[in-house]
């Protein structure tokens, strides 16, 4: 019990230095929202124990979909419980890329909040999304409960600059909101880098080798 008690506190605190509890980033198409939440998924997918789950949300919605469209009985099916789990239970990441660019059903919506509602109450997994649409706008076009959750849950970061798959390829806009994107993301690298540093120290092994993202 005592060993119970000093790894949930342990735990705790881990979560509570976390560089932020969400990010969600907004801007026009072709700012560079998606590559720069992949990089940063790569990155802490390689990091010894962080699980880490990347999903564009319109795939998401269409698995929901499908799932409830089978009997249950029917091979694959899981209940909606289940479902969230996959998203939510015994994950460290949560990245939701392209969030709005389809109207969802009712049903989706209170899935969705649900997966945000867990992340939230949890204090993980954290939530890393990003969207065409800022909060007021998604408020309209999808729920004014998932734009008030993401607004009390995630660091709101607009990113801005001309579409880099027109002007070129691996070019991202470096201005003072793409910074500070770019920073948290570090922040969040660096954080969990630590973390395993730590565990390497207690353990007597060789600490590992940081990684930064790189701005063009």
């Amino acid at each position: 019990m005592t060993e119970f008690l000093e790894n949930t506190i342990k735990s705790s605190q881990r979560l509570k230095n976390r560089p932020f509890n969400g990010l969600f980033c907004y801007g026009t198409a072709g700012t560079g929202k998606s590559l720069l939440i992949r990089h940063l998924y790569d990155i802490l997918h390689h990091i010894p124990a962080v699980a880490c789950i990347f999903e564009q949300v319109p795939e998401l919605l269409l698995s929901l979909r499908d799932n409830f469209s089978r009997k249950p009985d029917d091979d694959g099916y899981q209940t909606e419980s289940q479902f969230i789990d996959n998203y939510t239970k015994n994950v460290d990441y949560l990245f939701l890329d392209d969030l709005g660019a389809e109207k969802p059903s009712a049903f989706t919506v209170e899935t969705l909040y649900i997966i945000l509602d867990r992340c939230e109450r949890n204090l993980k997994p954290v939530p890393i999304i990003t969207s065409n649409f800022n909060l007021s706008q998604l408020s309209d076009r999808i729920s004014d409960r998932i734009a008030s959750r993401l607004s009390s849950l995630c660091e709101i970061v607009k990113l801005q600059g001309n579409d880099y798959r027109v002007i070129k390829p691996s070019a991202f806009i470096l201005n003072a909101d793409n910074t500070k994107a770019v920073n948290l993301c570090q922040a969040v690298i660096g954080y969990e880098k630590q973390i395993q540093v730590n565990k390497q120290i207690e353990s007597n092994n060789k600490p590992v080798i940081k990684e930064n993202i790189e701005v063009y």
